[in-house]
């Protein structure tokens, strides 16, 4: 194995480990599927060749579930709800430029390899898949099946028949394209216009001529994908159950409305399938948690794109050619052996370069992630008390503290603030700051009596406030005593 092989399984396995498992389940079991209804209905029924496995299938799934088409249609469903949940997904992370580019080297290169292979293989008269539509190998229609405008032209010339739903997954990447900004930032206000646009194309079908007409065709079957988009909105949380409900069912119903309306269906059993469909689809999502990837289903997974569109133009000529020669059963297996290897080749070769050439060009137009909010660390607190931080004090003149007092900070920082000479001057001189109090002693001390002469005599039998007559405290203002009476202190 060489090093670029090494490095390739590394960035698959990578990538795998990020994907959902339900979503591989889905991927890997519809194009099985599709590759069962075409075997069956394209190459076993009309050559009147019976299996004991299809007729086992037939009376145990087929019949009692009414899954028209050999379960072709089921698969369809399968492929149309997965590219809805997974697109939205992918497209809300993108920016315009780089889902453009992405989904172009997604589609096209393997498109454009399996539409060139079918041409020639039909140049050289070898029977490929015909789904029943006009063919002509052409110089016009060879360009317009690589771009897949021959969908929309009258009349319509199909060199690949299982491309008729790329047509469906183009418009469906247009309209997220068109509508990347308001799915970011109001995914209820996108889902909400494509469902108008859905109905709007319904209405008008037939309106504007045979193109429009054949455009609102593939827009009838846009309702399936969108019942996708809605569930990825209600499982990220963008839009609330209630609502995703609400949207289901105008899903549902515009779905309907493409059987009420005639838009090309070819039984009546589309409905009850895309029901089967989106409630097998539930149930895997609910089961996600407790699913785990496993190889077989990692690798049809992985290589459904390949499958889907090579077993048109490989098992087709090796069963018709092997018919009548080999046992029916051994002709289908050696289709389907040719199948995979082609697959195996084309997963490898076209599908894995596009992507990374995709990516590639895609590095410049990347939408910047945001970087996470810095968190300042947590404070640990010491074994030990912190000591006391003193309160802040008025400085000298000039300089004035941050904090204005305790309980505003850890620790008081100094501020530095710059004198104004024109404010010096105008403002008035800061009166000077009084004397401050001298302390009190540390303990009462007792004053010693100042030496006086003899006592006065008392006036009214009061001598220096004190009655010595009663022994009573009286005031001694000489005023009040003069005036005869006699008054009692109040302190």
């Amino acid at each position: 194995m060489t090093a670029t092989n090494k490095a390739t399984n590394k960035a698959t396995d990578r990538s795998r480990q990020n994907r959902f498992v339900f979503l591989d389940i889905m991927r890997g079991i519809a194009p099985v599927l599709v590759i069962y209804s075409h075997v069956v209905a394209l190459f076993l029924d009309p050559h009147g060749l019976d299996s004991p496995v299809v007729d086992l299938l037939s009376e145990q799934l087929r019949d009692p579930l009414r899954l028209e088409q050999q379960m072709g249609h089921l698969a369809v469903v399968m492929f149309f709800l997965v590219s809805g949940f997974i697109i939205t997904q992918v497209g809300t992370s993108e920016s315009h430029r780089e889902f453009s580019i992405k989904r172009l080297f997604r589609i096209y290169p393997l498109l454009i390899a399996t539409v060139g292979l079918t041409a020639i293989l039909s140049i050289w008269n070898l029977e490929v898949l015909r789904t029943g539509q006009h063919f002509e190998i052409t110089l016009q229609s060879v360009l317009t099946n690589f771009a897949l405008a021959n969908y929309f032209m009258v009349p319509q010339v199909i060199l690949l028949g299982v491309a008729w739903t790329l047509v469906i997954e183009v418009i469906f990447y247009s309209m997220v394209l068109s509508l990347l900004a308001v799915l970011r930032r109001w995914t209820w206000l996108a889902i909400l216009i494509e469902l108008g646009l859905v109905l709007a194309a319904l209405l008008l079908a037939r309106e504007f001529g045979p193109s429009f007409f054949l455009l609102s065709v593939n827009m009838s079957y846009l309702p399936v994908v969108l019942l996708g988009q809605v569930t990825w909105a209600v499982w990220s949380g963008r839009v609330p159950l209630w609502l995703g409900t609400v949207f289901g069912f105008a899903s549902w119903t515009l779905y309907v409305l493409g059987d009420i309306r005639n838009m090309g269906r070819l039984d009546d059993a589309y409905s009850s399938t895309c029901a089967l469909g989106f409630g097998l689809f539930i149930v895997l999502l609910l089961a996600e948690p407790h699913l785990r990837p496993t190889r077989p289903i990692s690798f049809l997974a992985d290589r459904s794109y390949s499958l889907y569109l090579m077993h048109g133009p490989i098992a087709f000529p090796v069963m018709e050619g092997l018919r009548g020669v080999v046992p029916v059963w051994l002709a289908v297996v050696a289709g389907l052996a040719l199948t995979v290897a082609a697959a195996e080749v084309t997963f490898r070769y076209v599908e894995q370069p596009g992507q990374r050439i995709g990516r590639r060009l895609t590095k410049r137009f990347r939408l910047k992630k945001a970087e996470p909010r810095k968190t300042p660390p947590e404070r640990v607190e010491p074994a030990w008390p912190e000591p006391r931080q003193p309160e802040p004090r008025r400085g000298p003149q000039g300089v004035e503290p941050a904090w204005p007092g305790p309980g505003s900070g850890d620790a008081p920082t100094v501020k530095r603030i710059r004198p104004v000479p024109a404010l010096d001057e105008a403002l008035p001189a800061r009166p000077p700051r009084p004397a401050p109090r001298p302390a009190p002693p540390p303990w009462p001390t007792r004053q010693p009596r100042p030496a006086t002469g003899p006592p006065a005599p008392p006036v009214n039998g009061v001598r220096n406030g004190h009655d010595v007559i009663r022994g009573e405290l009286w005031d001694p203002d000489p005023d009040r005593v003069a005036g005869g009476g006699r008054h009692r202190r109040e302190d």
